[in-house]
């Protein structure tokens, strides 16, 4: 029996599914999410859309959903109510529709990109935690673009932040790169806060803001309907936990009286006299799907 399955998974179908939580008994639930997760491995098993005598692999694909027998057939159930598939239970006969008929389900763009996973039906990471590592690479690609943008839309700052990066040693051939923009200019915004470089080079610096989990955890809150900061760390942990994200905490320390006042986030210690910039948590998925920033010389 093979360990591996190649599952692959629509960009928009996780940016959609993350946040569909409702009550259900008295408690909010996202049961979509996990039925989406069972249709995803049985679409994985066949070419033809069809799983014939079921009842024959049913072991296999027990483990490859990993969830119980009891689960398996409550998610059948749901999906064949929502026409997702169609369950034969007198013949062992799962149809599952088709890619056009789930984007239509859930009003997906019919351009959305698709990302294909070697999934490990041997370890405890479940598809739809990947879909929420999914969906937090998706907002992460949206801020950068949004980044984009608006450098874009002012030509004299784009001039000047690009000026600046060529003198820290950035490469040009890649400064259009929106990654490598983002990645180098948050970098900078970092180290200049350390230093506490000259007013009009520190102002420009820090015009836009970098840093594309600077609102990751109200991201997480948004998306994801919740009501709660606790049901948002606890996600966060459990994604950590499964090893589907790392999660960074970041403390970036002064000792210019820096002037960064007005942002909440940074603190002057008098006793110190130091001023510390509490960062937001840096998430990445693992693996990382963004290009490796190499490290610059200052």
């Amino acid at each position: 029996m093979k360990n591996k399955q190649a599952i692959k998974i629509p960009v928009g179908l996780a940016e959609y599914v993350v946040r569909q939580r409702f009550v259900v008994n008295t408690y909010e639930t996202n049961k979509i999410i996990r039925a989406v997760d069972t249709w995803l491995c049985l679409k994985s098993v066949t070419t033809t859309g069809h799983i014939l005598r079921y009842d024959t692999q049913l072991q296999y694909l027990l483990q490859l959903c990993k969830i119980s027998r009891a689960s398996f057939y409550s998610r059948l159930h749901y999906l064949q109510t929502e026409k997702l598939i169609t369950w034969n239970k007198k013949n062992k006969r799962i149809a599952i529709c088709s890619w056009e008929t789930l984007a239509k389900y859930f009003d997906l763009d019919k351009q959305t990109t698709f990302i294909t996973i070697q999934y490990d039906i041997t370890d405890n990471r479940r598809i739809y935690q990947f879909l929420s590592a999914i969906e937090i690479d998706a907002n992460q690609l949206a801020q950068r673009k949004a980044l984009q943008n608006r450098i874009n839309k002012n030509p004299e700052l784009k001039n000047t932040l690009i000026s600046l990066m060529l003198n820290y040693g950035a490469e040009a051939d890649r400064i259009n790169d929106a990654v490598y923009f983002q990645q180098t200019l948050w970098q900078m915004q970092v180290e200049s806060f350390k230093r506490g470089t000259g007013t009009d080079t520190y102002e420009a610096l820090h015009a836009l803001h970098a840093d594309v989990n600077r609102s990751t955890h109200r991201a997480f809150k948004r998306s994801r309907n919740y009501k709660s900061a606790q049901s948002v760390s606890y996600e966060k942990k459990c994604l950590e936990k499964a090893g589907i994200i790392s999660i960074e905490k970041i403390e970036v320390v002064s000792r210019v009286r820096a002037r960064k006042e007005k942002d909440y986030r940074v603190r002057w210690l008098k006793h110190k006299k130091q001023t510390i910039w509490f960062l937001p948590d840096q998430v990445k998925t693992i693996p990382s799907t963004e290009p490796v920033l190499r490290r610059i010389s200052a």
